[in-house]
Order: structure tokens, then C-alpha cells, then sequence
């Protein structure tokens, strides 16, 4: 779905070059003189790395479909966090990256992207 960059909020995901990534700021500038600018702060969800772009408050783009679903917890290694499907027993693995301090408490993990999509983020449950 696209939508214009001046409505993009923080926690949000987009797609941008094939690429999911999760926005942890978004700010919208309006110059004394100029045109008005959305600054968007965002973090890859496959790798964790943090870009940050600058639209046009009328440029579109592309806001990702998400899919919730519930993982519990299983357990840490050196490669990441590892969580297990309690309905269908999948498990997945997220880097450490990803999850960030998500960790202390209790997990909510969500299946981001579109139907054939399969990134995972973490977030911390509410």
C-alpha cells in the first residue's frame, strides 16, 4: 500500500528496495523557505542496520502488510534468539540485532511482509 511520507509514524514498517525496514523515527520539517521535508530514521529488519532517508512530505511510499503472530521464547545462542510457533511448532531464529533490549520481559514476535514474506521483528509485548 502506498502512502505519502509525510503520514509515516514510528513503528511503521516500508519497504524500500525489496527491503523491509522498521521506522524508529519519523520527523516532518517545514523550512521558512523551501519545500517541506519528512526525515525518516529506519532499521533493516533481516540485518539490524540503521539508514536514514529524506522524502518529499508528498512522495510515496511503500507501507508493508503485517502479520501478528504469537512466538514463545525458546532460547539464546551465539547466533540469536530462537522462538517457536505455539500453534504450528515452526521455529524461527532473530538475531540479536533485531530483538536490540526487546529481551528483558516478555516477547511478542511478528511476522512482517507481504503473503510470501518471511522477515521477522521483534517488539516488546504491551
Amino acid at each position: 500500500m502506498r502512502v505519502i511520507a509525510s503520514s509515516i509514524r514510528k513503528g511503521n514498517v516500508i519497504e524500500q528496495d525489496g527491503k523491509l525496514y522498521v521506522v524508529v523515527s519519523a520527523e516532518n520539517i517545514h523550512p521558512g523557505k523551501g519545500t517541506p521535508v519528512s526525515q525518516i530514521e529506519m532499521r533493516r529488519i533481516s540485518d539490524g542496520v540503521k539508514i536514514s532517508e529524506r522524502y518529499k512530505t508528498t512522495d510515496q511510499v511503500e507501507k508493508a502488510t503485517i502479520e501478528e503472530r504469537n512466538y514463545t521464547f525458546l532460547y539464546e545462542d551465539g547466533d540469536g534468539y530462537h522462538f517457536m510457533n505455539p500453534e504450528t511448532y515452526d521455529q524461527v531464529q532473530v538475531s540479536k540485532d533485531v530483538i536490540g533490549d526487546a529481551v528483558d520481559g516478555g516477547i511478542r514476535l511478528e511476522s512482517l511482509g507481504r503473503m510470501h514474506r518471511k522477515d521477522a521483528a521483534a517488539k516488546k509485548r504491551p
